[in-house]
């Protein structure tokens, strides 16, 4: 019998629905509760950036005009030929590319893609309200608009004098993107990804422009993928400099109070800026600032699943940041008074850990380890009366002899017990052992 036969609950990056991280050990009653409320985007398998919602079908006829003009009327200026509509210049403001009449609910929202091959001075899009993007940039575009008429046409408009191709033209209603978990790929392998609540302050992300944004003297973060750079002046002066049109580059950086011009030189794709001391998700932005709200993840376990007298927790985890913030994750009667706490903490030092036992609303053991908390670690909390340990990478690290365990427990959740200090990092295990193990077991499960 292996090691994780052992296990009463598994929690791995494989299984997933919406609101539900599935666990692979334990039955539904060790499937997590997730809860952002909002739309967020992760880095596939592919290492590709996409956003998490469910769509329905495709609401476009031939956007990708394989089937040439079926389902599009072409102003002056337009053809279509060999996969793609072509502007050629000699449109004038009335020139469109209209697909065919869609019909849609008002106030749903809807993702819309488009993938401009080439252009000259730039494409525009609109629908009967209003316009929707300016000046796509070559390659793939998405956005997404939630409208307020009845009848909804999506038609690139080609600017006065100008020329290009486009292809790939796809309209979705976005039915649910709020509470999904994350199953990002960033570093290679896939991870249970956790973040806090940011804003993308930079109002048009897939724009090459200026931009003025109003900030205080706190810590900000920008980031960006291209080979170009962004030029950063007002309030603070420096140049972030790209490396790849797959690679992620970003600054953090305390500005003055007041107004930061942020300047775009060359290929910048999906700028973000934050209020924050590190960089997070990718936040799309068109036309306006977007939040994406915080992950909560919830609900697991219960009493037949989770052992009050003796057991082990275990993660393999990383933080996401080393920002003197207590991030946790632990095993409760839904309250702090009980619970078994696994904390990377900022209360001790930077780059500390922390088991925390409580019984009855007293502290049982306190144990503390300092170690680089952005890193991947197997971590282990073993929990009986007078016997407490942790384990770090295959070490025993710290003991405790002395303490009551705790009475009740009946839940694992992404926070300290009873909620707080929520979990903000990268998963790739949780578990969960209702019966002690030995040394040479543990050893062997924290061992890197």
């Amino acid at each position: 019998m292996g090691l994780l036969d052992k296990a009463t609950i598994i929690t791995t990056p494989t299984a997933h629905s919406n609101g539900k991280l599935h666990s692979i050990k334990g039955g539904a009653v060790a499937d997590f509760d997730v809860v952002r409320g909002s739309a967020a985007t992760r880095v596939n398998a592919e290492g590709l950036i996409e956003d998490i919602s469910v769509l329905s079908g495709e609401l476009v006829t031939n956007g990708d005009f394989v089937n040439g003009s079926t389902g599009w009327s072409k102003g002056t200026g337009w053809s279509i030929e060999n996969g793609s509509a072509t502007l050629d210049g000699t449109q004038n403001a009335a020139s469109a590319l209209g697909s065919s009449g869609m019909s849609v609910v008002s106030g749903k929202t809807y993702k819309i893609v488009v993938n401009v091959l080439s252009k000259s001075s730039g494409f525009r899009i609109y629908d009967t309200d209003g316009v929707l993007a300016y000046g796509l940039s070559v390659g793939e575009n998405v956005f997404y608009k939630t409208v307020s008429s009845a009848t909804y046409q999506i038609t690139p408009l080609g600017l006065s004098g100008s020329t290009g191709s486009i292809t790939n033209i796809s309209i979705k209603e976005v039915i649910d993107a709020t509470n999904i978990p994350r199953i990002d790929y960033t570093t290679g392998e896939g991870v249970i990804l956790t973040e806090p609540q940011s804003t993308n302050l930079v109002v048009n992300s897939e724009l090459n422009n200026v931009e003025n944004i109003v900030v205080s003297a706190v810590s900000y973060t920008i980031s960006f993928y291209g080979t170009g750079s962004i030029t950063l002046s007002g309030t603070h002066t420096a140049t972030l400099v790209g490396t790849g049109a797959s690679d992620r580059v970003s600054l953090t950086f305390t500005p003055a109070a007041g107004t930061l011009i942020c300047t775009d030189s060359g290929i910048v794709d999906k700028k973000q800026l934050e209020a924050l001391s590190y960089s997070t998700s990718y936040i799309p932005t068109s036309g306006a600032i977007a939040t994406r709200l915080a992950d909560a993840v919830t609900g697991a376990g219960d009493a037949t699943t989770i052992n009050s007298t003796e057991g082990v927790l275990y993660a393999e985890i990383a933080a996401l940041a080393n920002d003197g913030t207590n991030r946790a994750i632990s095993i409760d009667d839904g309250s702090l008074g009980n619970s078994i706490n696994l904390f990377y903490t900022g209360g001790i030092s930077d780059n500390s850990i922390r088991a925390l036992i409580l019984s009855g609303s007293i502290t049982q053991a306190t144990m503390d380890y300092t170690l680089n908390v952005t890193d991947n670690h197997k971590i282990a909390i073993s929990y009986a009366e007078n016997n407490f340990a942790l384990w770090v990478d295959g070490v025993k690290v710290l003991t405790d002899s002395s303490g009551n365990a705790p009475i009740g427990l009946n839940n694992i959740t992404f926070s300290q017990g009873g909620g707080g200090s929520p979990f903000y990092g990268k998963t790739k295990t949780i578990a969960v052992f209702s019966e002690a193990l030995t040394d040479e077991e543990l050893t062997c499960l924290t061992t890197i």
